[in-house]
């Protein structure tokens, strides 16, 4: 049963006028004096109203201040709707009331023709649609499972005393984890991760770690990833579990996920590629990896708390943002609720051949809910939920984060096999793992690595081959991803390879098999 969080849907309200202002002031600079004669203007007209007739005001929480035309008589304030508040008039003689109406309401597309951008690392700056629009569109509930594949649930149970290394957590027992940095060094880079050394409440209290199995951890019956890299670092998390939205079925993926961003080179996004194109690191900036799938869907969170998505079909992406339809790129999650580490909200994925969502259900909100033009060529993929961090204290970006996760959810997920190593790296010192079982038929050795010519053997160094890899980029500093069929029955995997660069050992990690049913 999934666990319930007290804080899912809690309705707050916004920030102070001032503060969202000041934020769009920021993010749009080229149109600030624009926006300031708008506001003066209305401001001058709501003076001149208010010499017309006495009003009653009410401060309210969040410091917006709500104003009715009541003629000196209070009133009273009922909540119609998450962004609608209705201020009724007191009783005067029996007397008909006037009813002044205050909504707040993120801003709306208005639908012009879809227009690409290419990945950028920054987003580029753009113009919110000026235009006064209606709420959001109510989204469905969710609905039973499609029929043709299982429900998956993961919820980490479990209160350990201490943060517990994810390599000792049950619940991942059917997931892949990578932890990933641009070094081949044995340590993460130092961050103070959430929660204390004894689980203590987070963001206050963080224990110290630079361990790769500590980077995710599970504290008070929830996980956590915490990465810190001043080049490039980041945490993958797979299920076993293949989206299955064919013959027009809709894939549904639920998760809980904290919502406090502590630097703008900190940031989540989702990964959904055909199993057999897949990259174990896919990534669409150019500053470390291999690129992206051949074929693949990307969810990213931006700088703004928005999320924008991009499509790659035959090697080519296309980012989905400004002017798209169905995409509301400028509504960050900051104007539903405050930011929070403690408090997690529930996130919603909905994807078919011809149609992408991505939602905040308990705000009755989707930030891209559009259709795919043309439809996808693949009906079945991988899902893969990452955290990134590229060098986050940088320019004074923030600070290194935490993100905290929970309740995965699957509707129509087809569950496949992943069989651990006993090591997490091999090199030129240590170049034997063992399987905890052996590889089934139809099998594939998985790992990321770095070097010249790395090869394996599945016959105790017999025979060897040149380890595959899937369509990627090419540059040998740095990691690439590798999926190489292992013969039916194999136990043990050796191992070798050589320097890459100027002399730099080769290494390979994270190394699992998988296998589809």
């Amino acid at each position: 049963m999934k666990k319930q969080n007290p804080y899912a849907g809690r309705i707050q309200l916004p920030a102070p006028p001032a503060h969202r202002l000041a934020n769009l002031l920021s993010r749009y600079r080229s149109f600030s004096i624009v926006i300031v004669i708008c506001l003066c203007i209305a401001g001058l007209s709501a003076y001149a109203g208010n010499l017309l007739a006495q009003s009653s005001e009410m401060t309210m929480a969040g410091g917006d201040v709500l104003v009715a035309n009541c003629d000196g008589r209070g009133f009273t304030v009922v909540r119609l709707s998450r962004t609608r508040l209705s201020l009724e008039c007191l009783a005067n003689a029996g007397s008909p009331q006037p009813t002044a109406t205050a909504t707040t309401v993120p801003p709306q597309p208005t639908n012009p023709p879809p227009t690409a951008t290419p990945p950028t690392a920054v987003p580029p700056t753009a113009t919110p649609p000026a235009t006064t629009v209606p709420s959001p569109t109510p989204q469905p509930q969710p609905t039973t499972p499609p029929t043709g594949g299982s429900a998956f649930l993961a919820t980490f149970d479990g209160a350990p005393a201490a943060p517990l290394a994810w390599t000792q957590v049950s619940g991942f027992a059917n997931w892949d984890v990578t932890v990933h940095r641009r070094s081949t060094g044995l340590a993460m880079q130092g961050i103070h991760a959430h929660h204390g050394p004894g689980c203590e409440q987070p963001p206050d209290n963080t224990h110290a770690n630079d361990s790769y199995e500590g980077a995710v951890f599970q504290c008070n019956n929830h996980i956590m990833t915490a990465v810190n890299d001043d080049s490039y670092g980041v945490i993958y998390l797979t299920p076993n579990q293949i989206l299955d939205f064919a013959n027009g079925q809709e894939a549904v993926v639920r998760f809980d996920m904290s919502t406090l961003k502590t630097s703008s080179r900190d940031w989540v996004s989702i990964w959904v590629s055909p199993y057999e194109e897949h990259l174990q690191l896919p990534l669409d900036l150019n500053v470390d990896l291999q690129g992206v799938p051949h074929n693949g869907i990307l969810i990213d969170l931006t700088p703004e708390m928005t999320f924008v998505p991009s499509i790659t079909r035959n090697g080519a992406t296309v980012k989905y943002q400004f002017n798209t339809p169905g995409v509301n790129w400028w509504v960050g999650y900051d104007d539903f609720f405050i930011p929070s580490a403690a408090q997690r909200q529930t996130f919603e994925l909905r994807l078919s051949q011809t149609h992408l969502k991505f939602c905040l259900p308990a705000y009755n909100f989707c930030w891209i809910d559009m259709p795919i033009q043309a439809p996808l060529t693949w009906n079945q993929g991988i899902i893969q939920f990452a955290h990134h961090s590229y060098n986050p204290t940088k320019d004074n970006a923030g600070t290194p984060g935490t993100w905290h996760w929970d309740n995965f959810e699957i509707e129509n997920g087809i569950p496949f096999t992943i069989i651990k190593s006993d090591r997490r790296y091999v090199d030129s010192q240590a170049s034997v793992i063992q399987l905890a079982q052996a590889a089934p038929a139809n099998a594939h050795l998985r790992f990321a690595g770095i070097g010249r010519n790395l090869e394996v053997s599945f016959d105790g160094g017999g025979t060897w081959q040149l380890a595959q890899k899937n369509l990627q980029g090419n540059d040998e500093y740095h990691f690439s991803s590798y999926w190489t069929p292992i013969p039916a029955g194999t136990t043990s995997v050796m191992f070798r390879g050589s320097s890459w660069g100027s002399g730099e050992a080769w290494q390979a990690r994270d190394i699992t098999v998988w296998a589809r049913p």
